[in-house]
């Protein structure tokens, strides 16, 4: 008599049902609640407010330098996060952006030139903070390097820059789209510690 043993799922099988689960959960709470992403107060006034004198006329380019150099009081430099990243930050932490719900809204993919590789255009997206799984991404387009802070292809300059920037990245959430973190937050690597 043949004993059959039962097939033990290898770790790639487990990696996928687990990113199955993921992606039904991450659709199940995306569909659960609306993503209004919302600008609810003056947004020019706002951005005249806390700029400094000295970058009343910069470009976004003088700005994102300023940002580096650390001269924009209340929003410190951090490495890896843009100047729109920390904008849109101060904006919601100041009441002037409402996200649907808690999270960070940051860059999120690159659209990239096939041949030299070179970022063309950026979207954004919303790390849901009660979520484990859940991230949104903007569906309304992207923003064309050279284009963040400019209308029509020239640079604004100063608070109308900085008022550019919210709108642009804003409006790219007019239409949103679920995805699922590609390796859930709360998962530990099923392994055992070394024995010595």
């Amino acid at each position: 008599m043949q004993v059959e043993t039962p097939e033990v799922p290898t770790a790639r099988t487990q990696f996928y049902e687990r990113q199955a689960v993921a992606w039904l959960q991450a659709e199940a709470e995306f569909n659960s609640r609306t993503w209004p992403f919302l600008i609810v107060s003056d947004l020019s006034q706002w951005a005249r407010t806390w700029l400094p004198a000295g970058l009343v006329d910069a470009s976004p380019a003088e700005l994102e330098a300023a940002y580096v150099r650390g001269e924009i009081p209340y929003i410190p430099f951090a490495p890896s996060v843009e100047l729109a990243e920390v904008v849109i930050a101060q904006a919601v932490e100041d009441g002037i952006v409402l996200l649907p719900t808690p999270g960070r809204l940051t860059s999120t993919y690159v659209h990239r030139d096939p041949t030299t590789e070179m970022e063309t255009a950026r979207g954004y997206g919303l790390k849901v903070a009660d979520s484990a799984v859940l991230e949104i991404q903007s569906a309304a387009g992207v923003i064309c390097e050279g284009e963040l802070g400019s209308s029509e292809g020239s640079p604004l300059h100063g608070a109308a820059a900085i008022e550019r920037i919210v709108h642009q990245v804003i409006n790219t959430f007019a239409h949103v789209r679920p995805l699922h973190y590609a390796w859930d937050k709360d998962h530990q690597p099923n392994r055992r510690p070394r024995q010595q």
